[in-house]
């Protein structure tokens, strides 16, 4: 058995999912115990909720979305030092961390012709899809459980096309430079 534990991440309401075979097993949310709390303070908060989460899951892969670059700064910053928390928390337990593009990990679990569904409508298939889950109502927390969860399930499908990727680049950088040199006189 391989277990998963996925992150959706934010500073203020983050989405959390276990798999194990890439079957759900729980889904939770992260949120700071008050309002008003210094930006340090919850990223203090979180880490100890990290070290929680991974010493009662114990995960081998952990799943974290690729954090877009935002209009704001500071919304990017912060979202950035979530993440980072997860991914040491995740590799000092030990998990391998897989990190995934929204699109990437829908396309995976829905098909490559629903990779481009919205943050709702993947929140209604999975709810439906699982409906004994603890799924939390959409506005308050739902869309980041379900946004942790599809990558959690959907893992080795997320490896298998970043490694077919990286390979794909590897070599037309390889033929790049076989072209280079090529051209150069001897």
């Amino acid at each position: 058995m391989i277990r998963c534990l996925g992150y959706d991440p934010s500073s203020t309401l983050g989405g959390w999912a276990v798999t194990d075979d890439c079957e759900p097993v729980q889904i939770g949310i992260w949120k700071p115990s008050k309002n008003g709390l210094s930006p340090i303070d919850r990223l203090a908060e979180f880490d100890i909720f990290c070290g929680f989460l991974m010493a009662t899951y114990k995960p081998d892969v952990a799943t974290v979305e690729v954090i877009r670059v935002s209009t704001s700064h500071d919304t990017t910053r912060a979202l950035s030092r979530f993440e980072g928390v997860f991914i040491a928390r995740a590799m000092g337990a030990g998990a391998e961390v897989i990190e995934y593009q929204v699109g990437q990990a829908r396309a995976a679990l829905f098909g490559d012709g629903l990779g481009t569904l919205q943050k709702e409508q993947a929140f209604a298939a999975m709810r439906s899809r699982y409906p004994n889950l603890p799924w939390l109502p959409q506005a308050k927390g739902g869309m980041d459980q379900s946004d942790a969860l599809v990558p959690a399930m959907c893992w080795r499908e997320i490896k298998e096309r970043k490694v077919a990727i990286d390979a794909e680049k590897k070599a037309a950088a390889k033929a790049k430079r076989e072209k280079k040199k090529a051209k150069q006189p001897s």
